[in-house]
């Protein structure tokens, strides 16, 4: 990992300090989640804004920050709330990062392709050729007084091991470019032979649990007012 933050070291002559070009990025929901913290054995919570058509999200993840800064900067102390802000473009591969933290304050627009260049080894390579399929459960995902449909997503060579995605498919959101544009991005970066195709459910994502049944990302709020998130060397965000 921090081979990669070397990288994006190296590419900080690219960043957005000091440029004129601007970018803006339209949110259409914000869904804030309790996230399972492995490490810490407790819930984390993780706001993130989506694009309904899959072309971008967004998170202010603190978590994300505070692993930034501790690979960049060993020796930063605590990592202030609302320290960071985060977007992926789906469709153009690129990654827009603005943190403020004190004595490591930058903004950058990021080639991921070109950053993840040389950070992975043999090891990492992926060559099956998998395809994702669903199918819909009889169970229910209880959130906010309503009842709302689950489907089980399994790699076709593994249908026994299947995550469980809780979706309100009343609110449009494409998940599957979202997802599928990042797989392919993570075979290309790694010189990889294998391929992974299929659809995930459609609709806001409002619970993902592992193949126990055991939560790994759970809704607690859903905001379907849309955010605009400008970016010139500043991040602005606003209703």
């Amino acid at each position: 990992m921090r081979s990669l933050y070397l990288v994006i070291g190296f590419l900080f002559s690219i960043t957005l300090w000091g440029q004129s070009q601007s970018h803006e990025f339209t949110m259409d929901y914000t869904v804030k989640y309790h996230i399972d913290n492995a490490k810490k054995g407790v819930k984390d919570t993780i706001t993130i804004g989506f694009e309904k058509n899959g072309k971008y999200i967004w998170s202010n993840y603190k978590g994300l920050a505070a692993e930034f800064a501790s690979e960049v900067m060993p020796g930063l102390g605590s990592i202030p709330e609302g320290a960071s802000n985060f977007v992926y473009a789906s469709e153009s591969n690129k990654f827009y990062m603005a943190v403020f933290l004190g004595p490591l304050n930058m903004m950058m627009d990021m080639d991921i392709a070109i950053a993840m260049q040389g950070t992975f080894s043999e090891d990492d390579k992926f060559n099956e050729k998998i395809v994702l399929e669903s199918r819909q459960t009889s169970n229910m995902f209880s959130f906010n007084g309503g009842k709302y449909p689950t489907y089980e997503v399994y790699a076709d060579v593994e249908p026994d091991s299947a995550m469980t995605f809780a979706v309100d498919e009343s609110k449009e959101m494409n998940n599957s470019a979202l997802l599928m544009s990042f797989i392919q991005l993570m075979i290309s970066a790694t010189d990889s032979s294998g391929d992974i195709q299929g659809e995930l459910p459609e609709g806001i994502i409002l619970a993902i649990m592992d193949s126990d049944k055991r939560p790994l990302l759970e809704a607690i709020d859903v905001d379907t007012k849309p955010r605009k998130i400008s970016l010139n060397n500043s991040f602005k965000i606003s209703e």
